[in-house]
């Protein structure tokens, strides 16, 4: 084992030396893939699914030929393979990320790519409405509510969401404007009418106890995961129908 990415770096520069070229097709993906979890600040390694993996390689093998994104691909898919077979819990247990990357639509003329799913607009207005209607507890109700619309009326990232702090939103006018550090942690601003937000932000506020001065978190004052928005999103989409 290694302590470090810059040690790792140092023994595969010794190990290409002497001959093994090839080490480079598996550890420049790698390397990249983790200054990009790095950056997105993940609360825990369970948050990387095959949404955002295939976002991480369209990022980063835009420029690249076929041969280099087959590669990049060939590499994840590797590294989650050998952690599914390793992170075995000392009582038997183990989460597996089952990473396939079967639709990634990077490649040219690839077969397997297909058009991403999206709703309606009837579909749309109904998922919005059960947004107000759908039975939270009293303690996460406001928080849910603001996170979700927030996400979906500015088109934000759902980690660039939970990263949010309490300084990067302010009111303009009839407006929130919301300072967001996206990928490489450029920064950019979106806004969002305050009428939609104004009484689930105020409530929120009123009961938030965060740590890091988070927007929204859970109950325990840490960041909230990806994958706790997303059974928050499937929930409301199957009480909507």
């Amino acid at each position: 084992g290694t302590n470090s990415i810059e040690e790792l770096k140092v023994l595969v520069k010794s190990a290409r030396n002497i001959g093994l070229s090839g080490i480079n097709t598996y550890f420049n993906p790698l390397v990249k893939l983790y200054k990009f979890l790095n950056d997105l600040g993940l609360a825990s390694l369970k948050e990387i699914d095959e949404e955002l993996l295939s976002d991480f390689l369209a990022t980063s093998t835009s420029g690249l030929s076929d041969a280099s994104k087959k590669n990049y691909r060939i590499a994840l898919l590797s590294l989650f393979s050998y952690i599914d077979k390793q992170n075995e819990n000392s009582n038997g247990t183990s989460y597996l990320f089952k990473i396939e990357l079967k639709n990634w639509g990077g490649l040219k003329g690839q077969s397997g790519s297909k058009l991403p799913a999206y709703m309606n607009k009837d579909e749309i207005d109904r998922f919005l409405k059960s947004i107000e209607s759908y039975n939270f507890s009293v303690e996460t109700a406001y928080r849910n509510r603001l996170t979700l619309k927030m996400i979906i009326y500015t088109g934000i990232r759902v980690s660039e969401m939970l990263n949010l702090r309490i300084k990067d939103i302010y009111r303009e006018d009839d407006v929130y404007i919301m300072q967001v550090r996206g990928k490489g942690n450029k920064p950019r601003v979106v806004m969002i009418k305050s009428k939609i937000i104004e009484n689930d932000l105020q409530n929120w506020l009123n009961v938030r106890i965060c740590n890091d001065d988070l927007l929204v978190c859970n109950k325990k004052g840490n960041r909230l995961t990806q994958a706790y928005v997303s059974r928050i999103v499937e929930n409301i989409l199957i009480s909507a129908g």
